[in-house]
């Protein structure tokens, strides 16, 4: 069975099991929550790593060096819900999304 943690300290895990998505996170309670895969219209993943917004988070945050994050977005049929995902384990997250995606694309056959 694969690992649930996306990362280890503080936990956080995301999984599919029983066609819906599970996400819980230790240090953000707000995004602790259960998706029907049924209901999701569609999953983007974006990526906020790029240069020009290291350089300027690393400029504007007294020298303090920016954290690794990732946006899950999910649209379902009522509401649009975003998930930053910082210093999680980026070839995770890219699995999960595309097993998403497929199961969302299946779905709506």
């Amino acid at each position: 069975m694969e690992s649930r943690l996306i990362r280890v300290n503080p936990k956080f895990e995301m999984f599919i099991e029983n066609d819906n998505l599970f996400i819980y996170n230790e240090d953000y309670t707000a995004d602790n929550t259960i998706i029907s895969i049924k209901e999701m219209v569609d999953v983007e993943l974006l990526f906020t790593d790029s240069f020009f917004e290291k350089m300027f988070t690393f400029l504007l945050s007294g020298w303090e060096l920016p954290k690794n994050s990732l946006i899950l977005k999910i649209s379902t049929k009522n509401e649009i819900k975003e998930f930053v995902l910082t210093n999680c384990d980026s070839k995770k997250v890219e699995k999960l999304y595309q097993k998403l995606k497929s199961l969302i694309k299946s779905s709506e056959l």
